[in-house]
């Protein structure tokens, strides 16, 4: 199951093609399936089996319209956008990257779980407290972050909260 590629919207490969609506990053899981980073109305990993005609749609990883979904541009693990890698390692592990106004990649147990993440929210930003929530509250230009200062670790003073900006 090798040689596939993205040509617009189209995923090409070793049989029929598969239509994605935007497909921005292709990859092949640990078990042979074909992965592909749906950054369209979806905002899923859709895993095919490719080992038959044509291929078959076995699993999607992500809550389906990602950051829109549910409460909108509320952050959760599973709620993806700017949906730009995805991979697996030899334990089945899922790897997702996300890039849009910073970067984020993921990494998730087999079933699901988030193991980790990564994230580089500003290149060139500016923040600001909202001065009702007595510092607990910050905004960037597309992100809202909760502060917790008594939490000491590098990084682990804040948590991405909402995400701000439509898609």
């Amino acid at each position: 199951a090798g040689g596939w590629t993205i040509q617009g919207t189209n995923v090409v490969g070793n049989g029929p093609t598969i239509v994605c609506e935007r497909p921005t990053a292709i990859a092949i899981a640990n078990d042979g399936r074909l992965m592909i980073a749906e950054n369209g109305r979806r905002k899923q990993i859709l895993f095919y089996d490719v080992g038959g005609s044509p291929p078959k749609l076995v699993r999607t990883f992500g809550e389906e319209g990602g950051i829109e979904a549910e409460v909108p541009g509320a952050v959760t693990p599973t709620k993806f956008w700017g949906l730009s890698g995805t991979g697996t390692d030899s334990n089945g592990n899922i790897y997702v990257a996300l890039n849009a106004e910073g970067c984020m990649i993921r990494s998730f147990t087999p079933v699901g779980v988030l193991r980790w993440q990564v994230m580089g929210m500003h290149f060139v930003d500016c923040c600001d407290v909202d001065p009702l929530s007595d510092g607990s509250i910050v905004y960037g230009t597309t992100e809202k972050y909760r502060m917790d200062l008594s939490k000491t670790a590098p990084g682990g003073e804040f948590t991405l909260e909402d995400y701000t900006l439509d898609f």
